[in-house]
Order: C-alpha cells, then structure tokens, then sequence
C-alpha cells in the first residue's frame, strides 16, 4: 500500500510540475511548437536587417562619391567618362531594390536607376549630365541625411523616403 501512495504521488508531482512548465511557457508566450516560426521570423529579421545595412552603406559610399564629382565647382568639369562602374552600381541599386520592403525607399531607388541609366547611355550633352549628376547627388545626400544621420543639415527635398509631403520632381520616375 505504500508503495501504491509514493508511486502515486509522485505521478501526481510529475504532471504537476508538467503542467506548471507547460503553463509557464504559454504564459511567457514561449510556446514549445512555436520555435520553428520564431527560428524563421529570426533569419527574414536578420536577413532584413543586413539588407538595411547594405543598403545605407551603399547611400553612404555613394553619397561621398558624388560629393567628389559635383560639389566645389567640379560639376562645371563633370562628365560620364569620370564615373566608371556605372553598371556594377545600377545593378547593386537593383538588387537592393528588390531586398528592402520600404516602397518610398523602392522608389528613391528606382529613381537612381534610371539617372543612373539614362547617365550611362551616352546620349546627353554637357548640360543634360550634369543636371543629372546634380539630381542623383541630391539623391544620396538626402538619404544619407534621413537613412545615416549624415550631418550636413541641408535637405533639397527630392526624396519620397521621409519626404511624405513634397512633390518629387522627377521626369524619370
């Protein structure tokens, strides 16, 4: 008989504590067949991370570089043959376009893109190349300033990305 209430109570204790842990877990929302979602929603935030980051370091790199071809009078002496990996750079833009789920920020890109392309055709003259310089610099210092903290406090207003109020003017979007 007593072996009877020992090996009962200690079923009973087992399920007890069981149930306790199973609760405990519901409750601190830790539900045991959960860990699969959660490993997922894990790698698509690291994934979405890591294409924000790649992204603002693109703006950034190319933002400097632009700054070098247009900014202290270097626009007057701009042309296409100065900008080389015109290519690599639209293609970046594309695939970045495709990674980030922002739909300003998609259309800012979209925007370089096709400067970018319409740059890289060959088929403007002086003038028309560097108003597009300009436009794309204006592009990635804008950015820069709303993705980076780029701490140059003048914003020409050319972006959708944080710009939800002004009217782009943008013959190429």
């Amino acid at each position: 008989m007593k072996k009877i209430i020992a090996l009962t109570s200690m079923l009973i204790l087992s399920l007890g504590i069981g149930l306790g842990l199973y609760i405990t877990n519901l409750v601190l929302g830790e539900d045991p067949g959960a860990s699969e979602g959660n490993e997922q929603e894990q790698e698509e935030e690291k994934a979405t991370q890591e294409a924000e980051t790649n992204v603002n370091e693109f703006i950034e790199e190319r933002h400097e570089r632009w700054n070098e071809l247009v900014l202290h009078g270097h626009i007057n002496v701009f042309h296409t043959g100065l900008v080389r990996g015109l290519e690599d750079n639209i293609e970046k833009a594309r695939s970045y376009y495709e990674e980030i789920g922002s739909e300003d920020l998609q259309k800012d890109l979209k925007n370089i893109i096709n400067h970018k392309e319409k740059l890289n055709s060959n088929d403007l003259d002086e003038e028309e190349e560097q108003d597009i310089a300009k436009k794309l610099h204006r592009l990635y210092h804008d950015l820069d300033i709303h993705r980076n903290g780029y701490s140059d406090h003048t914003i020409y207003g050319v972006t959708h990305y944080e710009d939800d109020d002004i009217e782009v003017d943008d013959e190429y979007e």
